[in-house]
């Protein structure tokens, strides 16, 4: 336990940024694990040389920690890759974001695997999983045919910046495995349609509820962005399966109750 706060306060002196991203699975409310990835300040990819910090070699410990998640796909520097695969031992089972032809050799099989990114010198045949970046990639000029290429070679194609939903929608009905971006935080521009809880809102709950550390107030704030998902809740609050004294008008009072 002691060794797991060192290797956090070590995390912390990182000068750069970390981005920590959830990865969705497809046509599931559920969270396949996370994509963090490290920036310099100014939010540009690090060098494929730069110094190993010493937190590198407790990442996957750390990742654990913060996860509560085994899974992780990592965009880290071609230094730090190399020292992670020096490693004796690795806890966590990582997914480098790795660019090149030749895959290093590892003594890490079960733990260690790699993707590629789409429109990238590499072959990627043995790389797992795609990532096609949306961002850079235009989705709608691919085709089924193309989709179908890929699965050849990859066994996870994840989609990243996915972060409007019409690209969630088009994603979704291509049957991609993984979605990564901000469009669970956005809301249904659709109108004329029954009231439901939004994808978004329900997403964005559950990514809150993976953290240890959430207060009431916070899912609280979630839900009410929601009027159909509090009406639906407040009505199975106030239900007979509860049995509550009074009924409750505002979902915040009895998540205060059961905090």
């Amino acid at each position: 336990m002691a060794q797991d706060v060192v290797a956090l306060e070590q995390l912390k002196t990182f000068s750069g940024l970390i981005h920590r991203q959830p990865l969705f699975i497809n046509d599931e409310l559920d969270v396949a694990g996370y994509h963090i990835s490290f920036f310099d300040q100014n939010g540009e990819k690090l060098d494929d040389d730069s110094a190993v910090p010493d937190f590198v070699q407790h990442l996957p410990e750390i990742i654990l920690d913060i996860n509560h998640n085994p899974n992780a796909l990592l965009s880290i520097p071609h230094s730090w890759q190399q020292a992670l695969l020096a490693l004796p031992k690795i806890s966590a089972s990582l997914t480098l974001d790795i660019n090149i032809n030749s895959l290093p050799s590892s003594q890490h099989n079960g733990a260690i695997r790699y993707a590629k990114r789409l429109n990238t010198s590499a072959n990627g045949h043995d790389h797992q999983t795609l990532l096609i970046d949306l961002a850079l990639d235009n989705l709608q000029q691919l085709s089924e045919s193309d989709i179908r290429a890929w699965r050849q070679h990859h066994d996870i194609l994840c989609a990243i910046n996915v972060n409007d939903i019409e690209q969630y929608h088009y994603c979704k009905s291509h049957r991609l495995d993984l979605l990564e971006g901000i469009f669970y935080t956005k809301p249904d521009k659709h109108a004329g349609q029954p009231l439901h809880p939004s994808t978004q809102t329900l997403m964005s709950l559950l990514v809150r509820l993976q953290e240890e550390d959430v207060e009431t107030e916070d899912l609280t704030d979630i839900i009410n962005q929601d009027i159909s998902l509090s009406y639906k809740l407040l009505r199975l609050i106030n239900s007979a399966f509860f049995g509550l004294p009074k009924k409750w008008k505002v979902p915040s009072k009895p998540f205060s109750c059961w905090a």
